[in-house]
């Protein structure tokens, strides 16, 4: 098995040249989650990397915290706070499983291309409906690999390989009906651009 953290340890050093703040609020699954966002609201960033959309984010909410399994994603995120000005955004690694965070201490969780990776989707999936206060809402884009069975299949040798890590590959409906056994109600499910690899759903919690 690839060590996760090790892995996007690696990542690490050139992740921020990938995209900017700006680049990020350009997204138009960042402007449905803008939607969703209040001034009083403490948000959790499920799988935060450097921080960028946590960044972006900030200046709609009261706090945002971010939780990475990358040691040094959360230390270059750590280290841009001061270049920031801001007093809002937090950040450690931490396994969401395994996080000190309280039940019911978020208003909203948000999360990017994160879902796809997680070892066991149904326990996180819980874990995040508990850390949510009720009525609160998960918003999040994941790949469906699965809606792509030539490139799931490529993938999937690629994790046998132990080249990449990932946790596991489905389709839309199958992630649609595994967030309504948790306990969401389902607001939003659209792939960007018709783009299964960038699906995104908007979820609360019932």
């Amino acid at each position: 098995m690839v060590n996760a953290e090790k892995f996007w340890d690696r990542l690490s050093k050139n992740w921020d040249k990938s995209e900017s703040i700006e680049d990020v609020l350009q997204y138009k699954s960042v402007g449905y989650i803008k939607e969703y966002l209040k001034k009083e609201d403490i948000v959790l960033d499920f799988g935060c990397a450097t921080g960028t959309m946590a960044f972006a984010l900030s200046p709609l909410v009261k706090e945002i915290h971010g939780i990475d399994l990358s040691g040094k994603m959360i230390q270059l995120a750590n280290e841009r706070i001061s270049n920031q000005s801001t007093d809002k955004v937090f950040f450690k690694k931490e396994n969401i499983m395994d996080t000190q965070f309280k039940a019911g201490q978020f208003d909203r969780i948000i999360s990017f291309n994160v879902l796809h990776l997680v070892d066991h989707l149904d326990g996180t999936l819980s874990k995040i409906h508990d850390l949510l206060k009720p009525s609160g809402h998960f918003l999040f884009m994941t790949p469906c690999l699965q809606e792509k069975p030539f490139l799931s299949g490529i993938i999937k040798i690629l994790k046998a390989l132990k080249i990449i890590p990932l946790g596991g590959c489905f389709k839309i409906k199958e992630l649609e009906r595994a967030v309504r056994d948790k306990g969401f109600q389902i607001l939003k499910s659209e792939s960007i651009d018709g783009n299964p690899f960038e699906h995104f759903i908007i979820a609360v919690k019932e």
